[in-house]
């Protein structure tokens, strides 16, 4: 295989009626995403990548959570909740995109999909994408026609691969296999590598939180340096005993809020 071409090359955008952009996300848990607000900076990692050592990316998902639970435990502690950021309007400059990838980058080298793509065959050059995220409504199109059926994992639509490059035979072949257990939606959520992020809450829409963190620690000038940047404030439900770890309240409101903002 060819490190050298993008992953959707070889494919005729013509005539395809395109979804409008999605925003960029990141998941942290709530503790350090009020650190990061605080500070005003998205930084790079403490702990260096061990898959990318040199660059240490910023780890940004399109358009959609994507997230590992860590652990089969529940924890009920608010401080284990998650904060999903939505930035807006980024990258400012087209260079503060390192890499992009149609699935998590982490997932394929613990070999999650090693099933579907043989390691002996490709590399995760071989699945490139463009770095210009004005590009990724062609990719949301190409396999799932819409950005709804791409949020809520529908399976792809009926695609014949026949004459493309077979690196997209066995992506395609990965995001229709419906098989979630060991890497939930990682396999179809593109990865978006980034630069460290300064000036984070100018590029920053809206947080989606706990209604816990929401009341209890998103107060005082955390708070008011929201509103300052007319950031808007989701809070999700817990109800108070929710596994702090369940994304599926945080998909729910992201999905809301993006209905609300007509562009799924």
């Amino acid at each position: 295989m060819s490190g050298t071409d993008l992953f959707l090359d070889g494919i005729d955008f013509n005539g395809c009626d395109l979804p409008p952009l999605l925003p960029l996300v990141h998941t942290i848990d709530s503790m350090t995403g009020i650190k990061y607000i605080n500070a005003g900076i998205l930084p790079k990692p403490e702990n260096r990548c061990e898959n990318f050592p040199d660059d240490n990316p910023v780890y940004l998902f399109y358009g959609k959570p994507a997230y590992k639970k860590m652990d089969e435990g529940t924890s009920c502690d608010p401080a284990d909740h998650k904060m999903v950021f939505i930035l807006k309007d980024y990258p400012k400059v087209s260079n503060d995109i390192m890499r992009v990838f149609p699935f998590d980058s982490g997932a394929f080298f613990k070999g999650f999909f090693e099933f579907y793509i043989d390691p002996s065959l490709y590399s995760l050059d071989d699945f490139k994408m463009d770095t210009d995220i004005k590009e990724m409504p062609k990719h949301i199109c190409f396999f799932w026609g819409d950005n709804t059926k791409f949020f809520k994992y529908k399976e792809p639509k009926a695609i014949n691969t026949l004459g493309l490059r077979f690196v997209i035979h066995v992506y395609y072949n990965l995001i229709k296999s419906g098989r979630r257990e060991p890497f939930d939606d990682r396999c179809s959520v593109p990865e978006v590598q980034s630069e460290e992020i300064h000036n984070f809450l100018d590029c920053l829409q809206a947080i989606v939180v706990s209604d816990e963190i929401d009341k209890s620690h998103l107060t005082g000038s955390t708070r008011n340096a929201l509103i300052k940047k007319d950031i808007e404030i989701i809070p999700y439900d817990t109800f108070g005993r929710a596994d702090a770890r369940d994304m599926s309240n945080i998909y729910r409101t992201v999905l809301e809020y993006f209905r609300d903002k007509e562009i799924l």
